[in-house]
């Protein structure tokens, strides 16, 4: 029970805190400026739309090229010997000296 009336207590000490004057949180500029047009939902929703098309076409034409690098890097990487002859022929040496 003693809690309880230590938690009423606190409770009703925080309901009478004052509020932030938030009217002075607005700037002056803010206020004398005027309200935006409203504009019809669905007017909104097609611009949005067609935003997200050209986002969505800028996107996939990136992904293409990009595609067409990586492969053409694989193809160069393909063609590249890594690995020398003589390197080569040196660690097919020890791996049958150690498989001996």
């Amino acid at each position: 029970m003693p809690r309880f009336r230590l938690s009423l207590c606190l409770a009703l000490l925080a309901a009478c805190e004052q509020f932030p004057q938030l009217d002075e949180a607005i700037s002056d500029r803010a206020r004398q400026s005027g309200y935006p047009d409203l504009a019809p939902v669905d007017q909104l929703l097609a611009r949005a739309d067609d935003s997200a098309r050209q986002d969505q076409a800028a996107e996939i034409e990136a992904l293409r090229i990009r595609a067409r690098l990586l492969q053409a890097r694989a193809q160069l990487l393909r063609r590249t010997d890594i690995i020398d002859s003589d390197s080569q022929d040196r660690m097919k040496a020890g791996f049958e000296r150690l498989t001996q």
